[in-house]
């Protein structure tokens, strides 16, 4: 979209726009056709270079923020202003810049969503980890009382065999004594 188009649509003035486009901390954020480096006579703002001209706006006029630095900061960060004024609804391109802004909208979303689900999978591993430490541990005491059970067991019946035996060799000596 021209600049004579685009400063129509965000309702500002057409040398605002070329002003915003030819500033030194922002015209790393524009597309070639927008800074005229594409050997054009006309800059040519694509929807990505409409929505920062409109973040910008937004940023200037409804924020009040006046530092470029902070405005170029702000966009680099990722923010947009995806909501257009209503002059921009006014304009014969906006269904394309509506679904351009939509999908950028849904974008942002889709990325903090996954950003979400990646955090989540994460805690979830470290859960299953520590619940995969607990159940070792779990199982090795299990194992050792079970040892110490198995052992204790083990010392009563040797005992009792012992007396069974003590008595077998009473009672061996009591028949003995009945029959003489």
């Amino acid at each position: 979209m021209k600049t004579g188009k685009v400063a129509k649509a965000l309702g500002i003035d057409s040398k605002t726009i070329t002003n915003w486009a030819r500033r030194r901390e922002l015209i790393g954020l524009f597309s070639e056709g927008a800074k005229l480096e594409a050997g054009k006579a006309q800059r040519d703002f694509n929807m990505d270079d409409q929505l920062i001209l409109n973040t910008i706006r937004h940023l200037r006029n409804d924020k009040g923020e006046d530092d470029w630095e902070t405005i170029a900061a702000e966009i680099r960060s990722g923010f947009r202003q995806a909501e257009m004024p209503d002059s921009f609804y006014t304009t014969e391109t906006t269904t394309s810049m509506q679904v351009y802004t939509q999908m950028i909208e849904i974008k942002n979303q889709l990325d903090l969503v996954l950003s979400e689900r990646d955090l989540l999978r994460d805690e979830l591993d470290k859960e299953r980890e520590r619940f995969k430490i607990e159940l070792k541990e779990e199982r090795e005491r299990s194992e050792e009382k079970l040892k110490e059970e198995r052992s204790e067991y083990t010392s009563e019946i040797i005992d009792l065999n012992r007396q069974i035996a003590r008595l077998e060799v009473r009672m061996e000596i009591m028949r003995e004594d009945d029959e003489d």
